[in-house]
């Protein structure tokens, strides 16, 4: 009766303690677990389930086995062990994993495969506040290391995921710029273009003016942001962009012109012109590109036939505008459709056209409106997106369809999956 009772006993704590059916530690609790996978006792979901129930007591042994630390066990690691764990990462608080991994980089100090995977791992769960210890880390690698090109690879690879995580990340890394080295700001301003994100560019501003080379990285990253976000919708950025035009370096003049193609600058058209006739050949080509790209107009690097063309421009708005759109808004639909289709054709005049034009997405008739939403895709002005993605839903048969294709048209490879994923972009 006696070993009956101390039988039930031992089965009671067993069961209201059931992590004592692990190994003794976290370092054997987690190999037990990815041997078992690797030997196809368990499934993925399982062995990362089990992983993530150890919590962040687990972080050390996840750490030194991503590490390929030398070890007493006979569990070897391979690929699909690695994304296991990465996996459990995700599941434990962040803060919890930054510190632990944080900790485990500086035991290691001196081994800059290390440094690099803490790095990763802190870009893979961070959020705003892993910032500092982020830059603190780089920071405290060997001066000579922190040069090596893989150190701002990972940096540039660690900060998309932490700014797309958090919103209020972007103010913390202008804060964190303030006192990094310049291979370090290099990196984050590649971070920043590689996101693509208007709220990046109050940090990409205060980047300018540093440094010759790092000016070169703003200004493509600059480029780099995507063409929807409002942010930046104001042409600030453009501007702050189009100031390098005039830069002593001849790479940064370049750089600059092909930023504002990227950007869409219509208003820097004669300034583009003018560089046609740089002493560079480099930027007279990138001069020539960017105007080819916002105008639509191929000229090729003939200066001459490039002022004639906007002088032309110019004189088709004062004369034709104006009664073009008046025929758009009021006129039946074969004068609208093909005032529409004339007045597309002249993309120097796309900020003052684009609003007009966009309002035609709501006249009753279906093929103007299809027509009008045609003519803002020619036009290339990304301020129309917005309107665009108003007449998604609740347009006349036709409508939605074209503002779809000319969505496609103006945000690129970039254009997302479906319409709601849109409005949330713009509007939430």
């Amino acid at each position: 009766m006696l070993a009956f009772r101390r039988s039930f006993l031992a089965a009671a704590v067993l069961a209201m303690l059931p992590a004592l059916s692990h190994g003794a530690s976290p370092a054997e609790d987690v190999r037990d677990i990815l041997s078992k996978h690797q030997a196809e006792r368990v499934s993925a979901a399982k062995a990362i389930d089990e992983i993530e129930e150890l919590g962040p007591s687990a972080v050390p042994t996840v750490f030194a086995i991503l590490a390929r630390r030398p070890s007493k066990y006979d569990f070897v690691p391979d690929r699909s062990s690695d994304e296991l764990l990465r996996e459990a990462l995700r599941a434990w608080p962040a803060d919890d994993v930054v510190a632990g991994v944080a900790r485990e980089a500086r035991k290691g100090r001196g081994t800059l495969n290390e440094d690099l995977l803490a790095i990763e791992l802190i870009g893979l769960v961070g959020d705003r506040a892993s910032l500092a210890v982020l830059f603190d880390l780089v920071a405290e690698i060997d001066p000579v290391l922190r040069q090596h090109r893989l150190v701002s690879a990972a940096l540039g690879g660690a900060l998309p995921g932490i700014l797309a995580r958090d919103d209020t990340a972007f103010g913390q890394l202008r804060t964190e710029l303030d006192h990094a080295d310049g291979a370090t700001r290099l990196a984050a301003a590649s971070a920043l273009g590689e996101l693509g994100d208007g709220r990046g560019v109050p940090v990409l501003k205060f980047l300018l003016g540093e440094d010759v080379g790092l000016d070169r990285e703003v200004l493509a990253a600059m480029g780099r942001l995507r063409p929807w976000d409002p942010r930046y919708a104001d042409g600030s950025c453009a501007r702050s962009v189009r100031f390098h035009l005039a830069a002593p370096d001849p790479r940064t003049r370049r750089e600059a012109a092909i930023a504002l193609a990227r950007l869409g600058d219509i208003e820097a058209c004669t300034e583009l012109i003018e560089m046609l006739g740089d002493e560079d050949p480099r930027v007279q080509k990138g001069a020539q590109w960017a105007l080819e790209e916002v105008t639509g107009a191929r000229y090729a690097g003939d200066e001459a036939a490039w002022w004639r063309w906007h002088e032309r421009e110019l004189d088709w708005y004062a004369e034709e505008a104006d009664r073009l759109l008046a025929v758009a808004e009021r006129a039946d639909r074969g004068p609208a459709v093909e005032a529409l289709r004339v007045l597309a054709g002249h993309r120097l005049h796309r900020r003052e056209l684009t609003p007009k034009i966009a309002a035609l997405l709501r006249r009753n008739d279906a093929q103007v409106g299809a027509a009008a939403a045609a003519a803002l895709a020619r036009l290339g002005d990304a301020r129309a997106i917005p309107a665009l993605v108003t007449a998604l839903t609740g347009g006349r048969e036709g409508v939605p369809e074209a503002a779809r294709a000319a969505l496609a048209v103006l945000a690129g490879d970039a254009v997302v999956a479906s319409d709601d994923a849109w409005r949330d972009r713009l509007f939430k």
